[in-house]
């Protein structure tokens, strides 16, 4: 049972997925590199604890 629309869409899914995880593994990495700088100057802001990002 092989029809086209359904191996485009899971090609498609695949592909979203792939872009997703890249996108956060993005974010994880300006989250983390300039934390040690800017940890000290926003501890009074933010609520969120370091120990968690």
């Amino acid at each position: 049972m092989t029809n086209p629309f359904g191996a485009w869409l899971n090609d498609g899914w695949t592909l979203w997925r792939r872009t997703a995880c890249a996108m956060v593994a993005l974010v994880e990495v300006f989250i983390r590199v300039p934390g040690p700088c800017v940890a000290p100057v926003s501890r009074g802001q933010y609520p969120i604890s370091r120990a968690r990002i």
